[in-house]
């Protein structure tokens, strides 16, 4: 089997190789229970976790697409853990509420024309349990569990070495090709109690079923096995660590990064951010986080699990399309999400004659075929395991934390070397996953809005310049980290290198050829006080502005 059809070990702990890996997904109206587009990009590696005293319990969202027989998936820990499953729901309620959103104040100066009035407002715009004893199987293996939950079957394994360890896999039916082996090997050597939690899918269940799982083990400090996953990463990988808690979470031994806004392309919402955060971390040395979001859980009180999500009295429905309406009321709040098209696919399986109707569509309106729909038992059982439990725990471990953190890097082969570890620090302060600049539109003495030049003013108080047609050109080739430092425990986070200095000069040079490539004169007016492109200011003292403008730091 090549290594492309096994899982691409994530990050926390490993998602399927063969995982799509997707562009960002984008909004799109539905009218239907289900979307044929889903609004979230949920690529990369996601991992959630919760601290809890001297427990770490680590939620990790699995992609996979291929074959359900050739579906594997290892994962070490560091002490014996407690297996189970969470909620695909979780990952994409976290993604809604804590990704980072660039939007834009609009305004005007001068007098400005418009082709297409109805269309736009120029007051705003923008983007809007217990476990068994352990027993040798006399091979150098020792079977600490063998069970299942959700759609899996599992084990949890103590090996003395990699091959004693493949060749109890290889038995057992769990399809993990040999040359994986180096990757697991420094597990194997590390000091400690260190165990291996191998998957599988459970006959009957298909590829579709696989969900997002849940270890719960003794340890200090939240870690990811990214070692594990350069044997089938892509390059660039995304890799996005939540991390629950009373205070603020901190990359331990991997750098922290400021990305140069100056970068970040504001007039689409920073579509360009997923680049910019990949250059920034290469340009401090390939091992680093960006924070994302560090404040509250405000957002999230009553987010995953509410009292009308209840299994009771599924069992006695007979009618299928009545099972699948109260389906859709009962868990309204998952709109769209793939767990609850699964639950109805099991609770109430598409006619046969109904093949060649595509899933979302027949479950979005079952009374729209004339056809009986017959009830499967076990409904009440399958929505409770799948769905209501997991994500009734996942609030109770929101609402026993006070803050979270989500911190993001990319990682290709060569950089997962180092397994990063998270702390925390109180004292440094939130940081908000919103970020605003101001856009001013320099009309002059009446330009189209859309030609005319404009001026983005960051909220550090640097400017930006972007000229007719608002071309990016040299804005481009600035470096991506603002500056990058080592964060410990406690204190304030020790600068370790910046571009800083590098940044304002090729902002100002930028800045002074957008001014000479503009020909109108300068139109101060609309109660603006920015200094407009054509301003008169000499060269000089536009550098020294410049300059002053970067030196402004922004919070880590």
């Amino acid at each position: 089997m090549s290594t492309k059809s096994i899982l691409s070990f994530a990050a926390a702990i490993a998602t399927a190789a063969l995982a799509l890996v997707a562009a960002p997904g984008t909004a799109s109206a539905c009218g239907g229970f289900f979307c044929n587009q889903q609004a979230i990009d949920q690529t990369g590696e996601h991992i959630l976790f919760y601290v809890d005293g001297d427990e770490i319990e680590a939620h990790v969202r699995i992609d996979y697409e291929g074959p359900s027989e050739e579906f594997a998936w290892i994962v070490p820990t560091p002490d014996v853990p407690t297996v189970g499953v969470s909620a695909e729901f979780l990952f994409t309620r976290m993604t809604q509420a804590l990704s980072p959103q660039f939007y834009l104040n609009w305004r005007e100066i001068g007098n400005c024309q418009y082709r297409w009035q109805d269309e736009f407002d120029s007051d705003g715009l923008g983007s809007g349990g217990g476990v068994p004893t352990a027993e040798d199987d006399g091979d150098g293996v020792t079977v600490v569990q063998v069970d299942s939950v959700g759609p899996y079957d599992f084990a949890v394994l103590q090996a003395i070495n990699v091959e004693s360890l493949f060749d109890w896999l290889e038995q057992n039916g769990y399809f993990i090709p040999a040359d994986v082996m180096p990757f697991v090997r420094p597990y194997i050597d590390m000091p400690g109690n260190i165990h291996f939690v191998a998957f599988k899918l459970s006959k009957g269940n298909d590829s579709g079923a696989v969900q997002p799982v849940t270890l719960r083990y003794a340890a200090d400090k939240p870690m990811i096995p990214i070692q594990l996953t350069a044997i089938a990463t892509q390059p660039d990988m995304g890799v996005y660590a939540h991390v629950l808690g009373d205070t603020r979470a901190v990359p331990e031994n991997y750098l922290h990064v400021d990305i140069n806004e100056a970068r970040i392309d504001w007039l689409t919402n920073g579509s360009n951010y997923d680049e910019v955060v990949t250059e920034a971390a290469n340009e401090a040395g390939g091992q680093a986080f960006v924070t994302e979001y560090a404040g509250g859980v405000e957002a999230f009180e009553n987010s995953f699990f509410n009292e009308r999500m209840t299994s009771e009295g599924l069992d006695d429905f007979t009618d299928g399309a009545q099972l699948i309406r109260q389906l859709q009321d009962r868990f309204s709040n998952l709109r769209g999400d793939n767990s609850i098209l699964e639950l109805m696919q099991f609770c109430v399986p598409k006619p046969e004659e109904l093949s060649d109707v595509e899933d979302r569509q027949f479950y979005n309106c079952p009374d729209c075929y004339e056809v009986a729909l017959d009830v499967a038992p076990g409904c009440e059982a399958a929505a409770e395991e799948r769905i209501i439990a997991p994500l009734r725990h996942a609030q109770e471990i929101f609402d026993a934390s006070s803050y979270i953190t989500r911190l993001y890097t990319t990682l290709s082969a060569e950089e997962m070397t180092v397994d990063p570890v998270f702390t925390f620090n109180a004292d440094i302060g939130d940081y908000s996953n919103i970020h605003w600049a101001d856009a001013i539109v320099d009309c002059g003495d009446g330009l189209n809005w859309d030609e005319a030049p404009v001026i983005i003013e960051l909220e550090d108080g640097r400017e930006v310049y972007l000229g007719a047609g608002r071309a990016r050109g040299g804005l481009d080739d600035l470096p991506a980290a603002d500056s990058w430092e080592m964060i410990g425990s406690s204190g304030a986070p020790t600068q370790v290198g910046s571009n800083e200095d590098e940044i304002s000069r090729g902002i100002q040079v930028w800045n002074v050829s957008v001014q000479d490539s503009v020909n109108q004169p300068r139109v101060s007016g609309g109660g603006c006080s920015v200094t407009g492109l054509q301003s008169a200011l000499p060269l000089g003292v536009l550098g020294l502005i410049g300059l002053i403008g970067a030196g402004i730091r922004r919070r880590s």
